[in-house]
């Protein structure tokens, strides 16, 4: 088995003196701080059926590794289609998708570990996670590096206009308070400065701030054809910004707004390749492990690797893809902060402003006042804080699912 860091041990004891309270339990632990080995603990702990659920095959298969140390084999299933494998056992590792309309065959399953929970949506009944649990009832906790989401709220105003909010929500501040308590947090910035995390370092070389990038016709989010677009006409500063960092790094990640710009920059920048929602399971293994290995030095890709990618290497990140939340923002980050021997850093380069407006990942963290807050250096409270506001006029409402 492996040796639990303090932060982890106390993790673990957090939930197991939670586990006869009622409602879902949540905690927080920044990307890299070892979420499957917390998983992996309290399987063992708990010794009794345990569903531990996540949203992606390669998510899957990292925490069955570190479950594989603490439990016999007999007693470890996985039910996953991508996976093509349906085995439920004493600890069952499954894929919400292939599950959700099953639930008869895990009614004797009492506790469900949710990990990257914060994508449950709560507000939605009928989501495969919350229809699932409606059904089986279980003790929920869940694990995520970023407890908080985007969300929609809205202000009535004369003449029957409404003006709508997309802000960002703690989860267990969210309406309906499915997250009963924040059991435990350590913030990133802590692990860094115990080492246990790699430092970050920043390069800014913004092409286009966030004010002068288009916003989408409701202005609820940037219009990242548009702003493709944009960059487009900075072909030249977008290629030596990549041949910048492959001059610094040995692995380089590239978060692109949209596929047709991760396509032609890779036309442009030899040896490099382009994974998406659409590339096929084969090809995708193939790039990933040979990016692994360093036969390829930068990947383009969008969309796709900013949850459950655990390359410890990895030393490059470029940011074209501009976004305002700090969720999708922290989990981009995220993919550099793992340490690997003679890593000294992961190099961050931002063409989007992106960083100077969320702030540095290691200053994001969840502090507690009179409740939980969300902070970063460019602001005391996120939580509830409109990022993007625009107006629906009566004709406009029925396109709009108000609430």
């Amino acid at each position: 088995m492996y040796e639990l860091r303090s932060y982890q041990k106390k993790a673990v004891e957090r939930l197991l003196w939670s586990r006869d309270l009622p409602g879902a339990d949540l905690i927080s632990l920044p990307a890299g701080a070892g979420k499957s080995l917390v998983i992996a603990e309290l399987t063992k702990r708990l010794d009794k059926p345990t569903l531990v659920l996540a949203p992606t095959r390669e998510i899957i298969l990292q925490n069955f590794e570190k479950i594989s140390a603490y439990l016999p084999p007999e007693d470890i299933g996985i039910y996953s289609a991508s996976l093509n494998k349906k085995e439920i056992r004493k600890c069952t590792l499954a894929t919400i998708g292939s599950i959700y309309k099953k639930p008869e065959l895990f009614e004797h399953f009492s506790i469900v570990l949710a990990d990257e929970c914060h994508l449950i949506n709560i507000k939605k009944p009928s989501s495969m996670y919350m229809s699932f649990f409606n059904r089986i009832s279980p003790k929920v906790v869940g694990l995520t590096a970023t407890p908080y989401r985007m969300d929609v709220k809205y202000e009535r105003l004369e003449g029957g206009f409404i003006l709508t909010h997309h802000v960002t929500k703690l989860i267990n501040r969210t309406k309906g308070h499915f997250w009963k308590r924040l059991v435990f947090n350590i913030n990133i910035g802590e692990l860094i400065e115990q080492g246990y995390l790699t430092s970050l370092k920043y390069i800014d070389r913004t092409i286009l701030e966030h004010n002068q990038i288009p916003l989408l016709k409701h202005k609820s989010d940037f219009d990242l054809n548009k702003l493709s677009n944009k960059l487009t006409d900075n072909m030249d500063r977008l290629v030596e910004t990549v041949f910048f960092a492959e001059e610094l790094c040995n692995h380089v990640l590239v978060f692109c707004p949209t596929v047709a710009l991760a396509e032609r920059l890779q036309l442009l920048v030899d040896g490099s390749e382009v994974v998406t929602s659409k590339t096929n399971k084969k090809t995708r293994e193939r790039v990933v492990g040979e990016f692994r290995q360093g036969k390829i030095k930068t990947v383009f890709n969008v969309g796709v690797f900013t949850t459950g990618f655990d390359f410890p290497e990895l030393d490059g990140i470029v940011l074209l893809r501009p976004t305002k939340s700090i969720g999708l923002y922290y989990q981009m980050l995220g993919r550099g902060v793992r340490s690997a021997e003679g890593k000294k850093n992961c190099k961050v380069i931002d063409l989007t402003g992106t960083v100077k407006f969320l702030g540095r990942i290691e200053t994001i963290k969840l502090i507690r006042r009179k409740m939980w807050e969300l902070e970063s250096e460019t602001r005391e409270n996120w939580h509830n804080l409109p990022l993007y506001s625009f107006t629906v006029d009566p004709k406009q409402q029925k396109d709009f699912k108000l609430s």
